[in-house]
């Protein structure tokens, strides 16, 4: 959905210590994946209609 929008993006792989650690960071409490930081605010899970609110599409 990102790319096919025009936006650019990273995809880290949870494979070693330092991403996992992260990634707990950013989420919090809460528990899910995926974890999408968007200008500084953190989502967590893939909801896509939150999604296209935060990126301006409607």
């Amino acid at each position: 959905m990102l790319s096919s929008n025009g936006f650019a993006y990273r995809d880290h792989t949870l494979d070693d210590e330092m991403t996992i650690a992260e990634m707990r960071r950013l989420r919090g409490h809460e528990r899910g994946i995926p974890v999408i930081l968007i200008n500084g605010v953190v989502s967590v899970g893939f909801d896509r209609h939150r999604l296209k609110h935060s990126l301006g599409l409607f």
